[in-house]
This record gives C-alpha cells, structure tokens and sequence, in this order.
C-alpha cells in the first residue's frame, strides 16, 4: 500500500517583530492589573536623589511608577536622567512614549533627532527634524539638522533657508554661520559666505573642525592674515593639529613672515618629521631669512646675512644653489 501523504502543521507562533517592546506592552498590562502600585514619585526628591549621586535610583523609581501609570512630566523627567549606559532603542521607546502622550512635546522630539544621529538613521532624523519645524518654524535643533543635510545634498537654497531660521533665534551660532557660510560658497556667492565666516570667527567655536574649514577659505581667498588668525585660534584649542599648522604656514609663507613661518615648521615638524609642508617652508625660510649655522648647529646671529658663505654651488647645467642643507 502507498502511504498517504501527510500535511504538516507548523503549530509555532510566531515570534513579533520587537520583542523588547511587546514585553513592555505586556508589562504595562499586568502592572495596571496588580493591586499595590507605587505612589507618583515628587520630582524635587528626584532631583535631589540625582544631586547626591544617586541617579540609578531616581530612574529605576521613575521607571517603577511608569510601569503602573502614565505622566508627562515624570516621563520627560526619566529620558532627561538616561544616557549613553541605557540601550539606544529603549532610550527611543520612551521618546516615542513621550510624544504619544503629547505630540507637541518638543523635548522628547528633539532627544528622539539626537538618538536618531548617533544611530546613524539619518532617514528617521530628516523625518523628525521636518516634524520639529512643523511643530516650531524656527527650531534651532530642527533647523540645524536640515540645513546639514541639505548642504550634504548640495541643496544649497534650502540650505540658507534653514540656517537663517536657526540665526534668527541667535545671531552668534556658530554651527549655524557656519552651515550659512558653506552653503553661500556652494551655490558661488563668495562674498556673502565671507562675511558669513567673518561673523563666525566672532563666535567663539569650540568646534576644531570648523577652525580647519575657515582658515582654508580665507586662505584659499588670499586673505592670509585672516587665515593665520583663524588658525591661532584654532592652535588654542589643540595645539597639535596638523591641518591647521600647514595651514598657518602657508598664510605666514605667502605673508613672507619668515620667522613666524619658521617657528610653525619646526611645530609641525616635532609632530610629523616627514611632512613635505614642513621641509619644504623650513628651507624656504630659512633661506629668505639667510641664517647660518656654526660649528655646534645653532643659529649665528652675527653673520646673520651671510647665508651664501654656507652654500655650496653645484657643478652642474643648471648650476643651481645647494641650500637644502639650510634645515
């Protein structure tokens, strides 16, 4: 006899999607069915818990009360005290909590723009960020995220659009001169971009990389004393940043200041021996600033422009100088 053909029933649910949220769905269900719920935690005593250092606490009892109830204030209280130690998508999972209970809650889109950011899911952020402009037109946070985003899709237009939004709650932003700037020298109005970072240099930036990008356009622009100065300013805050050393010896070479010069090349050099900037402008210094060198290697400042007696002429068609041994 041929046996018969037998159907197979997979009899298994179905595992969700997000497990960690049904699980707090789920919680949230059988606490609100529990006798003995805690009673609303006093947002002062809170503070107060995370002042003497206690933070763990003050959240694990704002999260406790939370599971039984729901709150606006105490639920923006918990993603305030949350950070990098609680895992990203739960810190998103209250975010989303948050504005459920209220769609307007500008906190809780804006802490939800900057997990979005470090999560690297720009596509969410560029939603959030429209929602946070729609709800507030000129949404610092909102309006600095667009304007990034566009400038990294060379929409220059909607670019400006948002910076300006952005300055016009506060003129001295630095982040926003800066997308300003930048977004004005995509679209060719050099002028107006240099007045951009002009305003920007009076900002007071902490931000290393704007410093390499402003000095590099002044310097690209042959305003070489406002590129050193920029690059000063930059040197203050990491004095051992190779772009901005190049940089400044570059604007202080085109200057002809050739002992400031020479002083940025031995900088960069202590840094990075090899780099070709700094070879190349310690000999061209060196040999503008005609100096000698005696018997124990130091500088002779009494033969101080008596450069040619150190030279030695290479026998050769182009009889060209042998200064490289200026370094």
């Amino acid at each position: 006899m041929t046996p018969k053909s037998r159907k197979i029933v997979n009899l298994e649910t179905p595992l969700p999607d997000n497990i960690a949220e049904e699980r707090r769905k789920s919680e949230l269900r059988f606490a609100r069915s529990s006798k003995g719920q805690p009673q609303c935690p006093d947002l002062d005593s809170v503070d107060l818990l995370v002042q003497e250092g206690h933070k763990g606490l003050a959240i694990s009892i704002l999260e406790n009360w939370l599971i039984y109830n729901e709150g606006e204030a105490e639920m923006e209280k918990l993603v305030s005290l949350m950070d990098e130690s609680t895992p990203i998508h739960i810190l998103k999972s209250w975010c989303r909590d948050l504005i459920s209970l209220n769609p307007n809650n500008q906190f809780a889109w804006g802490r939800l723009l900057d997990l979005q950011v470090v999560d690297a899911d720009i596509s969410s952020a560029f939603d959030t960020a429209t929602m946070i402009v729609e709800l507030s037109e000129y949404s610092v946070k909102g309006n600095e995220f667009l304007s990034r985003y566009y400038i990294s899709q060379e929409e220059w237009g909607l670019a400006i659009s948002h910076s300006e939004k952005c300055l016009a709650n506060n003129p001295n932003d630095s982040n926003s001169l800066r997308n300003l700037a930048l977004s004005l020298e995509g679209c060719g109005k050099e002028g107006e971009a240099t007045l951009a970072w002009e305003k920007w240099a009076n900002s007071e930036s902490t931000n290393i990389e704007e410093y390499e990008i402003a000095s590099a356009f002044f310097l690209s622009n042959e305003r070489f004393s406002v590129s050193a100065k920029i690059s000063i300013m930059g040197l203050q805050i990491d004095p051992t940043n190779t772009s901005l050393l190049e940089t400044i010896i570059l604007a202080y070479s085109s200057l002809q200041e050739w002992s400031l010069c020479l002083e940025e090349t031995r900088k960069l050099s202590l840094i990075d021996r090899n780099n070709s900037i700094a070879i190349w402008h310690r000999k061209n210094s060196n040999f503008n600033l005609g100096i000698t060198f005696g018997n124990d290697g130091q500088p002779d400042s009494k033969k101080e422009r008596r450069w040619f007696s150190r030279m030695e002429k290479e026998e050769s068609k182009s009889g060209s100088f042998r200064w490289f041994n200026l370094i």
